[in-house]
């Protein structure tokens, strides 16, 4: 009788043991993935970190996640309000905004500042274009903070954010010295941008050409040439599978990356090009670069960790690229069903049952 009840149990143990695969799995989308995982580095002080484990919440960050919601349609996951109380009571005295709180004003900060209160319905301050125009130099640039050298980033983010605070920027004349900073000499950086002259880089000429199409000035520039640069950044090696598609920082450079493919995509839907070559590869390597585990985007196809900044700039380059359709792309979490595995278990609870009969019948 005893026997049988050890049976009976060991039958029960195993039916137990057939439904732990569903337990343990679920289906949900990419993109609640990715947006679980935004809303997951959400501070209580009121703004973003650039993933869960950081504790400190900052400007550039709480763009960034704002800005890739409202692009994935998921603004009504977060408390705008609180969010809009707390960037603007980082702002300084100044007038203008630090990344982080209670730090230095900066431009690119003032200018995320700026924009995610326009996303979330909220009106800035009105002391900020004064700041602005602290950090406007001689030479018609704009630094990121005032008596610095000009820079194509900050000079773009001074003008841009003037613009949503519908200040004119016509008489800034800032497109006069952006126009001088292309190059011009025949080398494998002809048609890009730098602002020093020397480090040629996707993310600037992209920065340069917002700016001169936020002027209405892109038509002074070597479009061809420019053109011709940001191709050649791309890998169209197929024998490179990992990188295939994807572009670098500069044709001499290694670091093919998710901002590289976001500022090349960005770049050239700027100056209208209409066919962007193995556009579909370049899609399906920015979409390699989610992190299943976390949801969130990685700097590179098959990274292991993941970011907000990361993640803002994959989605807003599938966006440029009509690419968002991945968000409802059904994705299954948690531990994989492994039937070898159940074996393993199954032969464990077997030999432990025959021992103990064994045992059982020898020696009682």
């Amino acid at each position: 009788m005893k026997h049988k009840n050890i049976i009976f149990g060991v039958i029960f143990v195993l039916t137990l043991l057939l439904f732990i695969p569903i337990t343990l799995s679920e289906d949900t989308t990419k993109g609640d993935l990715l947006s679980g995982f935004i809303t997951s580095s959400y501070k209580s002080e009121g703004g973003f970190t650039d993933n869960p484990d950081e504790t400190l919440p900052n400007i550039r960050s709480t763009y960034q996640a704002i800005k890739t919601l409202s692009n994935l349609g998921k603004l009504n996951l977060i408390n705008k309000n609180a969010i809009a109380i707390w960037i603007n009571e980082s702002q300084n005295s100044d007038g203008g905004f630090p990344n982080y709180e209670n730090g230095t004003s900066d431009m690119i900060s003032t200018l995320y500042a700026v924009e995610s209160l326009k996303i979330l319905g909220y009106i800035p301050k009105n002391n900020i274009s004064e700041w602005i125009d602290q950090c406007y130099n001689d030479n018609l640039g704009f630094s990121m903070t005032p008596n610095s050298s000009s820079s194509i980033l900050s000079t773009y983010s001074a003008l841009k954010a003037l613009d949503l605070l519908n200040v004119s920027i016509d008489l800034y004349n800032s497109s006069d010295w952006l126009v001088t900073l292309q190059n011009n000499e025949s080398s494998e950086n002809y048609g890009a941008f730098s602002s020093d002259g020397a480090s040629y880089q996707l993310i600037s000429t992209l920065y340069a050409l917002k700016t001169l199409n936020l002027t209405n000035d892109i038509n002074r520039i070597n479009r061809t040439a420019v053109i011709s640069w940001i191709i050649s950044c791309q890998n169209t090696n197929k024998n490179d599978p990992k990188n295939y598609g994807s572009y670098k920082s500069n044709p001499l450079s290694g670091d093919f990356s998710v901002i590289n493919c976001y500022s090349a995509v960005n770049s050239l839907r700027i100056l209208n090009v209409s066919q962007i070559n193995l556009i579909s590869i370049t899609n399906d390597w920015i979409l390699a670069c989610q992190n299943l585990n976390t949801g969130g985007f990685s700097t590179s196809k098959d990274g292991k960790s993941s970011s907000i900044a990361s993640s803002y700039y994959g989605v807003s380059a599938l966006k440029f690229i009509d690419g968002l359709s991945f968000v409802n792309s059904i994705v299954s979490t948690g531990i994989p069903f492994n039937f070898s595995i159940l074996w393993i278990l199954l032969i464990i609870i077997g030999i432990a049952v025959i021992a103990y009969i064994y045992i059982k019948k020898k020696y009682y």
